[in-house]
């Protein structure tokens, strides 16, 4: 029910420059269920074919910072998953709701370096979701990130929309 957002998502992850996604609406308007059916969809083979082989994954902050408390620990499991996706280049990474993410307990500056430096590698690529208030609040005090994403505003579905995306799931 949403393909003009995933011919949106696509454009600008296809691009060389700008080419991370950050998907901004309103709470519980689907922002977190537009990427997972991005997954499907990739999983499905249903995407442009430069998409076919790629592999969407979900980064777990929690997971990624448990055990840190050494000093060079985070930096090297950093280093480890750039590596590891510049090396594939077929990786699409996804950060739910990164605005929770950088107003949590973690080191703010870490997350900063990480998801600069993912932001800065051409063959990886990001998707990040944010409701508009998050956005607001602590995505525009970076204004050096508009470099590097791309907004793409999601819009509540009208009722004509929510039927079709009903009547899909139903037929599923």
């Amino acid at each position: 029910g949403n393909d003009k957002i995933y011919d949106e998502i696509f454009s600008t992850l296809a691009k060389r420059n700008k080419n991370n996604v950050i998907i901004v609406g309103k709470s519980g308007v689907g922002k977190t269920a537009t990427v997972r059916n991005l997954a499907n969809r990739i999983v499905n083979g249903n995407v442009p074919k430069s998409f076919k082989d790629k592999i969407l994954l979900e980064i777990d902050f929690n997971t990624l910072f448990s055990g840190t408390a050494m000093r060079g620990t985070l930096e090297a499991r950093i280093k480890s998953i750039i590596s590891d996706a510049r090396s594939k280049g077929n990786y699409i990474f996804f950060i739910d709701s990164i605005s929770s993410v950088l107003s949590s307990n973690f080191n703010e500056s870490d997350l900063k370096a990480f998801i600069e430096s993912v932001m800065k590698e051409r063959n990886i690529m990001l998707i990040c979701t944010c409701s508009e208030k998050g956005y607001t609040k602590e995505i525009s005090d970076y204004p050096e990130w508009d470099r590097y994403f791309e907004k793409i505003n999601l819009e509540e579905p009208n009722n004509d929309d929510c039927i079709e995306i009903l009547k899909y799931h139903a037929s599923k």
